[in-house]
């Protein structure tokens, strides 16, 4: 695929005008007919700084003897006095543009909060979390234990019951617990993703921390506020720091009540407590893979800009 470029040319007007985006061969054929001059200027994503055609291709199209004026030539990233506000830059910088034709026109990764250009790379390179793979698993769960359960209740007393009843029942048992296991790891997968994308200074845990201390005996209680409620706390400061006004907001408070609905379940196991919790943590998930997913794409963003 090639390369998009912008370029500029005389308007009708006398005035130097930005024209594109154009292929690569387009933009090299403009030359060779004469339409543009190897000393008119071009560029495209992943240039610091637009340049002479004869420039970005040495090869193909030598310089003439008269340069043009020296336009401003410098890239802006930022429109000064509204850096801290994604549409008031962009609106800033639509009708900056029009008044400089030397100005990059908005990208892909301006549109996406700059692809995070503020934060480290190594919060970006996170996995998606599939919530479709979350709820068939616990999905999976809940159906195998239903069905475990009728048919305890319906068998007993058990010597009545067949080889085949019992070998069903038995089977719906070892279901539901590898379900309950496969969803549990994959919980603390998520888990382990939605620490790593808010990793920097001050943060209060770091993935394999937030995972590990809810295996710890009664510590893990207090750690359930932690690893949830108080990422939530920390991620909603992270995204509001780095200006990112299109990332998610997580809302807090559903966080802590998962906490709480996690606690009140495994201490008084009822059939409400359970609903609770299954409902409050599908939640939580919808939620925390919003936001790892929206740092994924900014990390495919940061990667393809890069590679330009």
């Amino acid at each position: 695929m090639e390369n998009e470029w912008y370029y500029t040319h005389t308007g009708a007007t006398g005035k130097t005008e930005r024209a594109g985006p154009v292929g690569e061969s387009m933009l090299l054929g403009l030359v060779l007919d004469g339409t543009l001059s190897g000393q008119q200027h071009c560029w495209r994503e992943g240039l610091p700084e637009w340049v002479r055609i004869s420039q970005a291709f040495p090869q193909l199209v030598p310089p003439e003897a008269l340069p043009d004026p020296d336009p401003p030539l410098v890239q802006e990233r930022f429109v000064e006095g509204v850096e801290d506000d994604v549409e008031q830059r962009v609106a800033a910088r639509a009708t900056w543009d029009a008044d400089n034709p030397y100005a990059a026109p908005i990208s892909r990764a301006d549109k996406l909060d700059h692809a995070g250009e503020a934060i480290p790379l190594e919060n970006l390179m996170v996995k998606r979390v599939s919530v479709r793979l979350w709820f068939v698993l616990w999905g999976m769960c809940c159906s195998a234990f239903i069905a475990g359960m009728f048919l305890y209740f319906e068998l007993t007393p058990f010597y009545t019951a067949t080889t085949v009843q019992l070998t069903a029942m038995f089977g719906f048992g070892v279901g539901a617990v590898a379900f309950f296991l496969a969803g549990s790891v994959y919980s603390l997968i998520i888990l382990y993703r939605m620490w790593q994308i808010i990793q920097g200074p001050g943060v209060r845990a770091t993935p394999p921390k937030a995972v590990g201390y809810l295996f710890l005996p009664f510590f893990n209680i207090y750690w359930l506020f932690v690893a949830y409620w108080q990422w939530s706390m920390e991620y909603n400061q992270f995204v509001h720091r780095a200006s990112l006004n299109k990332a998610p907001k997580m809302a807090e408070n559903l966080f802590l009540f998962y906490a709480l609905a996690s606690i009140f379940a495994f201490a008084v196991p009822c059939g409400f407590g359970l609903l609770l919790l299954f409902i409050l943590a599908a939640l939580k998930t919808i939620q925390a893979a919003r936001a790892v997913n929206h740092f994924n794409e900014l990390g495919v963003l940061r990667q393809q800009s890069g590679a330009m």
